[in-house]
């Protein structure tokens, strides 16, 4: 299930890179978004892989974006942990 995000870029994190275990390289930025959410605008954090991330580099602090991510949630330690990953990113 997919869920769209809109709004404002409050801001981005750096561009973060590796290699997974089958050896394939890979990109990772954070970016936040201000969502108008019912009454009051909420801020999420997305975090966005590879070509989403690729699509991030046109875009700056204040422009308004949309940004189409899953949300999981994953067991870790005895805790669970919530993220949500972006994959579509386009102008607002």
């Amino acid at each position: 299930m997919a869920t769209t995000f809109t709004g404002p870029i409050v801001e981005m994190g750096e561009i973060t890179t590796g290699t997974s275990k089958s050896g394939k390289s890979w990109t990772k930025r954070d970016v936040v978004l201000q969502h108008e959410s019912g009454q009051y605008p909420r801020e999420i954090q997305i975090t966005c892989m590879n070509s989403a991330c690729d699509a991030l580099d046109q875009f700056d602090r204040g422009d308004v974006i949309s940004i189409e991510a899953s949300i999981e949630s994953k067991p870790h330690n005895g805790k669970r942990y919530t993220n949500v990953n972006g994959f579509k990113v386009s102008r607002g």
